[in-house]
């Protein structure tokens, strides 16, 4: 079903348009119809229509101006013309904005049909491409983490790996270094893996392999660049931790060849119990002994996945029980967490916080076998409801965080940020604030708005600050419905 939103002044025409067609057989919903363009532009940001049906002539926002903001917000969206002025301009400054239909006023139900149908073929086109797109590119993610990580674990797993297999992750080079970052808590690792890759990819380099994790130290191959190597060791002295923690300390050691490298990388990290990888895409991931343990875990996974609570509960003790040894134990609930959390169909999901530290401080047999157990059921059953609870603040960060950005939706932060639906994200958002998301979205910016201009800024800058672009007139009609008073006036008297 796509969405439609209709945008009108005169009400005798915009309810007429509701009932023209029999739009619930055409598969297409009207989800608002809008008395002018401001409240049009309010109705896109929160429900993120497909169709967008507008006359020319509105007050608050024209019906070009209406799309043009529209525009640079989702160019995806189909925009459908309809005026009583015959003019050529218009349909041409329509046409920059990639508005292909016009028709003019009486409008003929036949002429309506066609452009609706030719609106609604070519926004499934579009769909199907994105989703295609989306598609292919979580696959070749897939790929490429699963590849580089089996990669890994064969290296650890004294499998034989060819020359061939490593160049596909690394360039050859005439030096290798393995940079070492000392006194880093597990507590800081994903934070301290993800600015270093970024990092990385500033200066235009990147791991051989995946950053690896042992007791404090994190270690990291490099082939080449000796002068981004010092760089990254400068970061990382100046890397924010707690006041409680010393600080990082780094060593840089080089060796000639690659297989030099990566003996001296596998003889340093094999004495640990534990060796944990952090992969670019924030993936926290257990390399020991994860290659001697993946096929019982994953049997046990797709046990899981039809069990009711109860059932994985008594299924996951007795798997846990029939273990001795506490170092496998820990393995194969390392593996076990990594499979559930990269089963989904959307990709890899967050590792509950502080998994790792629990069981591998946690030398109580029967204790342990408690705590994978609980926290393998929480993660199963109830990250859902933790995820929703996380987006929702995450769009309210964002916002406070992007409020001069004059392009944003609930479409894009859905689509770019969370990776949810778009409809289910506006119903989780609403049962967070109360609020749909323009209307949050416009106190927010008119509450910082009046702020700054409490604090002598220009209108202009105003406006560009919370938003509304180079528009002071659209911004002060905003403002006025908000506050009641124009933004001059609150600038000079405040509210009263």
């Amino acid at each position: 079903m796509l969405n439609i939103i209709i945008a009108d002044d005169e009400k005798l025409i915009r309810e007429s348009l509701c009932h023209f067609l029999d739009w619930e057989s055409m598969g297409i919903r009207i989800v608002s119809c809008c008395a002018n363009g401001i409240d049009a532009l309010n109705a896109v940001l929160d429900e993120a229509p497909d169709i967008l049906l507008t006359d020319i002539k509105m007050p608050g926002l024209s019906g070009l101006e209406l799309i043009e903001k529209i525009y640079h917000i989702d160019n995806d969206m189909e925009f459908i013309i309809i005026s009583g002025h015959q003019e050529f301009e218009f349909a041409k400054k329509a046409m920059e904005f990639g508005v292909q239909r016009y028709l003019l006023k009486p409008i003929k139900e036949s002429d309506l049909l066609e452009a609706i149908s030719k609106a609604k073929e070519s926004c499934l086109r579009k769909k199907e491409l994105a989703k295609s797109k989306k598609e292919e590119q979580l696959l070749l993610q897939k790929l490429s983490a699963l590849s580089k990580r089996r990669f890994v674990q064969r290296l650890f797993a004294n499998e034989a790996v060819s020359f061939g297999e490593i160049t596909e992750y690394t360039h050859i080079a005439s030096i290798y270094r393995i940079v070492t970052f000392s006194f880093l808590e597990r507590r800081f690792l994903r934070a301290f893996a993800a600015d270093l890759y970024r990092q990385m990819n500033r200066l235009g380099v990147g791991p051989v392999v995946d950053l690896m994790y042992v007791k404090n130290s994190a270690v990291l191959m490099l082939g080449e660049g000796g002068e981004a190597a010092t760089q990254l060791v400068q970061w990382a002295k100046s890397f924010t931790m707690d006041n409680d923690n010393p600080g990082i300390e780094c060593k840089i050691s080089e060796y000639p060849a690659m297989p030099e490298c990566f003996d001296r990388l596998k003889r340093s990290l094999l004495r640990y119990s534990a060796i944990l990888a952090v992969s670019e895409i924030g993936e926290v991931w257990e390399v020991y002994n994860s290659a001697l343990n993946f096929h019982k875990t994953q049997a046990l996974q797709k046990q899981l996945k039809t069990c009711t609570k109860k059932e994985a509960a008594a299924l996951l003790n007795q798997f846990f029980e029939s273990i001795e040894d506490l170092n496998l134990m820990r393995a194969y609930a390392a593996n076990l967490m990594h499979q559930i959390a990269y089963s989904g169909a959307e990709g890899a999901t967050d590792l509950p916080a502080g998994f790792f530290d629990q069981i591998y401080h946690e030398d109580n047999r029967v204790a342990l076998i408690s705590r994978i157990t609980e926290d393998t059921l929480s993660f199963i059953f109830d990250s859902a409801e933790l995820s929703e609870k996380s987006a929702a603040n995450e769009i309210i960060k964002y916002i406070n965080e992007n409020l001069a950005d004059s392009n944003l939706s609930l479409k894009r932060i859905a689509n770019e940020l969370v990776y949810m639906n778009v409809d289910y994200l506006g119903k989780l958002f609403f049962q967070k604030t109360g609020m749909k998301f323009s209307r949050y979205l416009n106190m927010v910016r008119m509450e910082k708005a009046k702020e700054l201009l409490k604090q002598g800024l220009p209108i202009n800058s105003v406006a560009e600050a919370v938003g509304c672009g180079h528009n002071p007139r659209y911004f002060s009609q905003l403002f006025k419905k908000y506050a009641g008073v124009t933004p001059s006036f609150y600038a000079e008297n405040g509210s009263e």
